[in-house]
């Protein structure tokens, strides 16, 4: 699993959690964790602590499912954008690794070399970059 460094847990779950005990809960939510760290599903004898897992862990493999569709598609349009820097570039590169190595230094407003900036950034909505 591991492929973000976070989950999301869904507040319309919440009556179905409100129904364990805290002891319960404690351990449904270090289960959810472990989960979504490991793939490792939550070994338990009591059903009900299992049925509420089965919940979460639906809604976890759907958002990993749809969050690994966006990183797809994003490394797709970085390609389109960048063809010659995603030669090589391994599958699981983040946009920021295929970002050409000027892009930083020149849009930042704090860089005093900025030649694209002008005496009227300052109260500027956007910077107009023309290569």
């Amino acid at each position: 699993m591991k492929e973000g460094a976070s989950i999301i847990l869904h507040l319309d779950c919440l009556s179905a959690v409100d129904c364990l005990t805290d002891e319960q809960a404690g351990v449904l939510f270090k289960g959810l964790l472990r989960y979504a760290n490991t793939g490792d599903p939550l070994s338990s004898s009591d059903s009900a602590l299992l049925a509420v897992f089965a919940l979460f862990r639906a809604q976890i493999d759907r958002d990993s499912k749809k969050y690994e569709e966006k990183c797809r598609k994003n490394r797709a349009n970085a390609c389109k954008r960048y063809p010659n820097k995603c030669d090589g570039m391994p599958e699981d590169a983040i946009a920021c690794d295929r970002m050409p190595l000027h892009a930083d230094a020149s849009l930042s407003n704090s860089n005093p070399n900025n030649i694209n900036k002008s005496k009227d950034d300052d109260n500027a909505d956007a910077i107009i970059i023309n290569h």
